[in-house]
């Protein structure tokens, strides 16, 4: 059974040839009714065999139909795809209908199929004399209807010829019909657009004679035109104000001077990066959806190739995936610029001083910023260059400039100030970071990498020993500056500076303090191999002196250190070079060989959540006391596990699963991409880690990864044991080992109630205290000597004198006795004390080796007067960050270790832990909090 909408199809199709039959076709009456369409049967042989083969044809155009479903006809839309058969099968149809120019045809967007037969023999009529010169009045219908034809070329040779015809039209209809006009100028553009041209849109232009209607294709950066066109987009019209008003003789100066300063800000603005089209639209790179040949019939047989089209220094327009859109360099609604409105305002100021004006005038760049900041077109470079104090100099410069000159002034002057900065571009490193940034990209991803490796290559021999640029402080709004994966682009030349700075010295050998952003950009030239003869070597030296004070750092740079190993394998193994480098420390699991893996301690450690290895109080030269106490504890835990009828070893490996994608350099945005390997390639870092490749896609296989609820189980039993042992040896740090967290991972069985009953806690504590007593403690005992430095003690105050005694002398005899008694269990008391001492063991820390960070840590003299401030100066970067963190209760806090190792310090300082980390999310004791915000404030600066 056919389908309802179907069968109505047919019908409405049979019932469209009938009315557009030759015997009856319809028209229009010379006076229709209003609202009414009248159709009158015509007969068949009206006319002679020139007629009737018109009319044949014209038949068989209506028979062409399109693979379209009629439901765009039913709604009110265009059948495009049957419109551009019929066009091309009628492409070279001519016709002599008499009395044609007195046809009329009124539609918005006409088609053949929806004119009626003699409207269709008027039209090709008008086209026939149309293309052999012979131009007559006609509907704007049939201009319309002839521009849809050249759209999809039909009636011209290649794309050239059809902008050439389309253009002659355009001149022909702004005579006849100028409300055609706006969607000539779009088509035209369209055309080049979407076509295939050999030249600029700028020589087209000139060549089809449309120059005229396109000015801001020849609008040029500089030029008087361009100039003026700024000046209209200032928010703040200063011809108008009261002052120009009533000495209208001084408004030609302020447009004089208003270009003027334009070429004078110039160089400033390239220091940031920045041209002067940036004055007018504040929103760089703002794409919006464009639709080419809008308003028109038009139909497109397969989707746009990607391309981007620049059409001037103020528009370009892009295509992706099929869909177009536009950016422009400036709003066309008049008086969207408030810089330019600034450069207004400043010279009107400075005008009225000069002219002794009574009402003065003094605009702020702050008043700039509060109406600016928040909307849409804020930027932060262009804020940079207008709170830059150069810029109000350069404007009040020009104006005095001029009315010391009397208005004589060249339009080509430059202040003295601009000539030694423009002098001072000239100069190397900028020019070479000019060409820089004239690197261009298409867009794609591999276009980026190809743009990324020409600018590092560039740029790697540079190098820049001056001193560091001290750039003003932004407003809180603006705080980040670099973005996290920057490129070249991103930067702007004062960063670019700064950063050749920072490189150079890390080159020779110093390594400062640097944002991660840096890290993240010299790191992705290593991966380029610019500047550098061995990148795994940089590579490792860049991660020994900053991966130690950052996490982050710690994480991508080892990552991309494995990641460079595999897809460009040296001849020695892995292990061996990080050996050489120094590195071995951050791949632990790479020297799991067979000794390692019958070592429990380091095993678990690289599968547990808390490190223990990395913990204050552990020791590496009682690393096997430590083992020891871990096997009776494992032993325990296992025991206990069983008894309730769970295999241990088996949660804790976790179950296997398929190995996930691996792609190199994930998080380098412009890294190399990596040439593939042969087939089935296997490449092992470590007893624990392989990666394999077959079928065009890496794989990962980490056969010591456990899942995350069994690294916290292990994490806790770890930590459960640590606090055991500093609790035996009267450790002054106590840990916090409660399963609260580890119950948030597990889920719900016999495990979970294991934990949460305490059992677990238990299991550990008595195995801890089994091993201890069958063990010598004094080895414990004796590393537990306070690390931290301890804050200068503060001189008690001398207590108040007491009050005078009344001595009774009567009882004289009495009181000596019982004076010598007292002096005697003193005596005894503090004897006692003494030998107890003495036998107790002596405390020794377990002390780690310092990392690097401890370099760059700005420690300051503890006070006495505020040991906040000195556990504050005492904290490294890293942990101060971490606080920080806690404070504004991020969703991710610090891990476990970083926590104790802070309160630990905090014990010496404030007597007190300064981390409530037995909740989660962790807290800070409410005690320190104001003190902690003041003391931050101030090692902040």
């Amino acid at each position: 059974m056919k389908d309802p909408w179907s069968v109505f199809h047919e019908i409405l199709s049979t019932v469209t040839d009938c009315l557009h039959d030759d015997g009856f076709a319809a028209y229009e009456t010379a006076e229709p009714l209003p609202g009414v369409f009248m159709s009158v049967p015509v007969p068949a042989e009206s006319g002679g065999g020139e007629e009737c083969a018109a009319l044949r044809k014209l038949r068989e155009m209506r028979r062409i139909k399109s693979d379209e479903t009629p439901f765009s006809r039913l709604y009110g839309g265009r059948d495009a795809a049957q419109f551009v058969r019929q066009a091309r099968f009628l492409a070279d149809f001519e016709d002599s209908m008499p009395g044609a120019g007195k046809i009329s045809c009124r539609m918005a967007r006409p088609t053949y199929s929806d004119l009626s037969t003699e409207q269709l023999r008027a039209y090709f009529t008008w086209r026939t004399g149309y293309r052999r010169g012979d131009v007559r009045s006609a509907p704007a219908a049939f201009a319309l209807l002839h521009a849809f034809e050249l759209i999809h070329g039909v009636g011209a040779a290649s794309s050239e010829d059809r902008a050439d015809k389309l253009a002659a039209l355009w001149r022909w209809a702004r005579g006849e019909h100028p409300q055609l006009d706006g969607k000539f100028h779009a088509w035209f553009r369209d055309i080049y657009l979407c076509g295939d041209f050999g030249c600029t849109f700028r020589d087209l232009v000139l060549r089809c004679g449309v120059k005229e209607w396109y000015g801001e294709v020849f609008c040029e950066e500089g030029d008087s035109g361009f100039l003026r066109l700024m000046l209209r987009l200032a928010d703040y019209r200063g011809d108008r104000s009261r002052f120009f008003l009533e000495n209208p003789r001084l408004t030609p100066g302020l447009e004089h001077c208003f270009l003027v300063v334009l070429r004078n800000l110039k160089p400033l603005l390239l220091l940031r990066g920045l041209t002067l089209d940036d004055l007018m639209l504040v929103q760089p790179d703002r794409w919006s959806f464009y639709e080419p040949f809008r308003e028109a019939v038009h139909y497109a047989a397969a989707p746009w190739p990607d391309k981007r089209v620049t059409l001037s220094n103020m528009e370009s327009y892009r295509c992706r995936g099929g869909s177009w859109s536009r950016a422009r360099a400036f709003d066309l609604n008049y008086g969207s610029s408030p810089v330019l409105g600034y450069i207004v305002r400043r010279l009107e100021a400075e005008f009225r001083n000069q002219a002794d004006y009574p009402q003065k005038s003094n605009p702020r760049a702050a008043q700039v910023y509060e109406r600016w900041v928040g909307t849409p077109s804020f930027s932060r470079l262009l804020w940079d260059v207008v709170r830059d104090p150069r810029f109000d100099e350069i404007v009040d410069g020009v104006a005095r400039a001029w009315w010391a000159a009397g208005g004589a002034l060249p339009a080509d002057c430059l202040l003295p100030q601009v000539r030694d900065l423009a002098g001072l571009l000239a100069e190397e490193p900028y020019p070479t970071l000019f060409r820089v940034r004239e690197i261009g990209q298409n867009g794609t991803r591999a276009g980026q990498r190809r743009q990324f490796a020409q600018q590092a290559a560039l740029l790697a021999p540079l190098e820049d020993g001056t001193p560091f640029s001290e750039n003003p402080e932004l407003p809180e709004e603006l705080q980040g500056g670099i973005p996290p994966f920057p490129l070249y682009q991103d930067l702007t030349l004062d960063q670019l500076r700064d950063y050749l700075r920072w490189r150079t010295r890390f080159r020779r050998g110093k390594a400062l303090p640097v944002d991660l952003s840096v890290l993240h950009l010299y790191g992705t030239e290593l991966l380029c191999r610019a500047g550098t003869e061995d990148a795994f070597r940089d590579l490792c030296r860049l991660l020994k002196a900053y991966a130690s004070g950052d996490r982050r750092a710690e994480r991508f740079l080892t990552a991309w250190i494995r990641d460079d190993y595999l897809v460009r394998p040296p001849a020695e193994p892995f292990a061996e070079l990080l050996r050489r480098y120094g590195a071995e420390a951050w791949f632990p699991a790479v020297f799991l060989g067979d000794s390692d893996l019958r070592d429990p301690l380091t095993l678990y450690n690289h599968l547990s959540q808390y490190k223990i290895l990395a913990s204050r109080f552990y020791r590496p030269d009682r690393h096997m006391l430590w083992n020891d106490c871990w096997r009776t504890v494992l032993a325990a835990v296992q025991g206990r596990c069983a008894a309730e009828g769970l295999d241990f070893l088996r949660f804790v490996r976790g179950a296997p699963a398929p190995d996930p994608d691996w792609l190199p350099f994930a998080d380098a945005v412009g890294a190399p991409e990596a040439p593939p390997p042969p087939e089935r390639t296997v490449r092992t870092l470590g007893p624990t880690e392989r990666y394999e490749y077959a079928g065009g896609l890496w794989r990962c296989r980490l056969t010591a990864k456990t899942p995350s609820a069994a690294g916290a189980l292990v994490g806790f039993l770890l930590k459960r044991m640590e606090a055991r042992l500093r609790l035996l040896t009267r450790g002054k740090y106590r840990l916090t080992a409660e399963p609260a967290p580890l119950l948030r991972t597990l889920g719900r069985g016999k495990l979970y109630d294991l934990a949460a009953s305490g059992a677990l806690g238990i299991v550990v504590d008595e195995a801890a205290d089994a091993w201890a007593a069958g063990q010598d403690l004094s080895l414990f005992a004796e590393a537990q000597r306070q690390k931290a430095p301890k804050p200068v003690a503060q001189p008690e105050p001398r207590p108040a004198p007491p009050p005078p005694v009344t001595i009774d002398f009567s009882q004289l005899d009495r009181i000596r006795g019982e004076a010598a008694e007292t002096q005697r269990k003193l005596t005894v008391a503090a004897e006692e004390e003494i030998r107890e001492a003495e036998a107790a063991p002596r405390q020794v820390s377990w002390e780690v080796p310092g990392s690097v960070a401890e370099l760059f840590r700005s420690v300051r003299p503890s006070s006495a007067d505020d040991p906040v401030a000195a556990l504050c100066a005492a904290l490294s970067p890293e942990q101060r960050r971490a606080v920080a963190e806690i404070l504004a209760g991020t969703p991710a806090p610090p891990d476990e270790l970083t926590m104790e190792a802070i309160n630990e310090l905090a014990l010496d300082f404030l007597g007190d832990t300064l981390l409530d980390a037995a909740v989660f999310p962790p807290v800070m004791h409410e005690d320190y909090r104001a003190a902690w915000q003041a003391a931050a404030e101030k090692c902040s600066t």
